[in-house]
């Protein structure tokens, strides 16, 4: 297959190496969220910094996501029914979102994108609790930042964004369409730039390796979930990405996650079709 042109990889690395720091808002939560003597005060302090993030905290505890009874109208209330963790990992993920306003095109839809993100995020999260793993909180932002690195490619690399959808239009796949054009996938990207955003190794691998789990070196369960979590959205074409389109499982996780065979682990994703549906329409409100 002839591709049309092919970015000098150094100027690509170049260009990486010179994004941005990580946005203030989301390093600053990212700072509370790995400081364990954090209070419930220095979250509120960040959360009033946005205040278009108080309404929106106030629909996701209102959300079907956490099926609380009581009607939740306070962001101190918020605070108090969600907890330090949860408040944590919606402060960042809102602060990504808000950081990273992306133009929709006839490629890049940036709604989609980001529900899709919110999905996988949520899904991981609940994945990880259904199966007692103990990350349920790096499984939500792992989960969320997975494909980042797509948007850094649409905003940054607009031209090779465009070529690789033509190229993938005549057969190819993404990952050999990043690769000829960029001289790198997506996921390679998301390393570069989450290492230099200083992310924790554990969330560097898990997002680099979600498409192939069993490459994992840090926490092969937490990858394996990640992975998990993105098949089952593309499986049921519920807030899929067209990314994924020639998405594989990793039949790693079959071992990795303690299911017997690929017949039990069908049977377990089956049950989250109705929780992915709750959610979009709640989602929906914040991107």
């Amino acid at each position: 297959m002839l591709v049309k042109s092919k970015t000098n990889i150094k100027q690509v690395l170049e260009k990486i190496h010179n994004l941005p720091a990580l946005p203030a808002i989301a390093d600053e939560a990212m700072r509370i969220l790995n400081d364990k003597d954090s209070s419930k005060n220095d979250v509120v302090k960040i959360i009033s910094k946005e205040q278009s993030f108080i309404s929106k905290i106030l629909a996701i505890a209102n959300s079907p996501i956490y099926g609380l009874r009581k009607e939740v109208s306070t962001l101190s209330f918020a605070v108090f029914v969600l907890g330090l963790k949860e408040i944590k990992k919606v402060v960042f993920a809102l602060a990504f979102l808000e950081s990273f306003k992306m133009v929709k095109d006839n490629h890049f839809n940036p709604e989609a994108f980001w529900l899709h993100s919110f999905v996988v995020g949520n899904l991981s999260r609940k994945i990880a609790l259904d199966l007692d793993i103990m990350n349920s909180g790096e499984a939500f932002i792992a989960g969320f930042l997975h494909d980042f690195s797509v948007s850094v490619i649409h905003r940054d690399f607009k031209s090779e964004f465009v070529e690789i959808h033509e190229v993938v239009s005549n057969g190819a796949t993404f990952t050999y369409a990043e690769k000829e054009l960029l001289g790198l996938s997506h996921t390679e990207i998301s390393k570069i730039v989450l290492d230099n955003w200083s992310f924790p190794d554990i969330l560097v691998d898990a997002i680099v390796n979600h498409h192939k789990p069993s490459l994992a070196n840090y926490d092969k369960e937490l990858t394996a979930v990640v992975h998990l979590a993105d098949y089952i959205t593309n499986t049921f074409e519920i807030a899929n990405c067209s990314w994924d389109k020639d998405f594989e499982i990793d039949e790693s996780v079959i071992e990795t996650l303690r299911f017997s065979n690929m017949d039990s682990l069908t049977e377990f994703t089956e049950k989250y079709r109705e929780f992915i549906n709750e959610q979009i329409a709640s989602i929906r409100n914040l991107v």
